[in-house]
Parts: structure tokens; C-alpha cells; sequence
């Protein structure tokens, strides 16, 4: 009778034992989980609110560092998800760039951009000066004004 009693207490705390476990078990894959489903959560935040192109994350998009782990969490419903969030970002990317102008080298792309501004700025002043013909002129806004014809200046001696 006393080794029925001990066996019993003794599946009693095996039993308990093995709920603890499951429930640390749970809480470990919570943990795991939950910063897998952050950083989804903050970069698609991020690129609704900003695009694409507000930082920079390399060569891949920034799915790529936690993919492999995600689909070994979640499984095979959450890696469908992740990779076409990763296929709709990288299109969103290429189109940002496309509209920006700006490819793989931004610094260089930038920098031809603002010399490609500056050129045109002085060929819209050379055109604007050749509409106001030559002489002693001031340019605001296209706009051409001669001080010899459209101001008479008086002289108080």
C-alpha cells in the first residue's frame, strides 16, 4: 500500500513537472516568437510611413536576417507571408529608386543629381537672359525688368 501511495505522488509530480515544462516551453517559443513578429511589425511600420529608402540595410532586404528563423518558428503559412513581404518590398525599393532616380551608387546618383541641377539652373539663366535681351537687367521669376524702360528714376539735386 505504501509503494501505491509513493508511485502515485510520485506520477503526481512528474505529471506537474511536465506541465511546468510545457509551459516553459510555450513561454520560450512566445519569447522567440514575438521578436520575429516586432521586427516584421516595425519594418513594415517603418515602410509605410517612410519607404523603402529611409534606411539603409544593405545588400538584401531586412527580412533576410531573420527568415530562415521565422520559418523554422512559425512555419510554412508565416514563410509564405515573410517572403511575400520581402517580394512587395523589393518592388516597392525598385520603384522608389526608379522614381528618384537613384540606383545601386545613391552617394554618386546624389551627386550627379545636384550637378545635374546646378547645369541646369545656369542653361534656364542663359535661356531666361537671351528672352530679356542684353543690358542692364534684373530676373525674378521669369520675369524681365529694364530700368531704363520700365522705371523712370528722378534725380533730386
Amino acid at each position: 500500500m505504501l509503494a501505491l501511495v509513493i508511485g502515485i505522488v510520485a506520477a503526481y509530480i512528474a505529471f506537474r513537472q511536465y506541465r511546468v515544462a510545457r509551459a516553459k516551453l510555450k513561454l520560450d517559443l512566445f519569447e522567440k516568437r514575438f521578436i520575429i513578429f516586432h521586427q516584421t511589425w516595425v519594418i513594415l511600420f517603418e515602410t509605410v510611413r517612410s519607404g523603402t529608402r529611409e534606411k539603409n540595410y544593405g545588400l538584401g532586404t531586412p527580412f533576410n536576417n531573420f527568415l530562415p528563423e521565422a520559418a523554422f518558428l512559425f512555419g510554412k503559412d508565416v514563410e509564405n507571408y515573410l517572403n511575400n513581404a520581402t517580394k512587395k518590398w523589393t518592388e516597392l525599393h525598385a520603384l522608389e529608386a526608379e522614381s528618384n532616380g537613384v540606383g545601386v551608387d545613391r552617394v554618386a546618383n546624389t551627386a550627379k543629381a545636384s550637378e545635374h541641377d546646378e547645369v541646369e539652373r545656369e542653361v534656364r539663366a542663359v535661356q531666361h537672359q537671351r528672352e530679356c535681351g542684353r543690358g542692364v537687367e534684373v530676373a525674378v521669376d521669369r520675369v524681365c525688368l529694364h530700368p531704363s524702360e520700365d522705371f523712370e528714376v528722378e534725380q533730386d539735386l
